[in-house]
C-alpha cells in the first residue's frame, strides 16, 4: 500500500480509493473503518518518510533499505 499511495501521489491522482474487503466473520462496518484507518496511517507514514527519501530508496532497489525506512518512520510516529 505504501508504494501504491506514493505513486498515486507522485502522479497527482485525485480520484477515489476503494477497498476490496469481504469480512465474512467480522462486522463489515468495523472492518472497513479499520481499513480506512490503516490508509490514513499510511499517508502519515509517507509524509514522515518524505518523497525525496522514498525516491532515493526506490532508486537503490534494496529491499532492506526500504524496510529500514518504513521502520524508522513508524518509530517516529508510533503504531496505529
Amino acid at each position: 500500500y505504501l508504494e501504491l499511495l506514493y505513486w498515486l501521489d507522485r502522479f497527482g491522482y485525485q480520484g477515489y480509493l476503494s477497498l476490496d474487503r469481504y469480512p465474512y466473520r467480522e462486522d463489515p462496518e468495523e472492518a472497513i473503518a479499520e481499513s480506512i484507518q490503516w490508509l490514513r496511517f499510511f499517508r502519515i507514514l509517507l509524509n514522515k518518510m518524505g518523497a525525496e527519501r522514498i525516491e532515493e530508496v526506490l532508486r537503490g532497489g534494496n529491499p532492506i533499505k526500504s524496510s529500514q525506512l518504513v521502520r524508522e518512520a513508524m518509530m517516529q510516529i508510533g503504531t496505529p
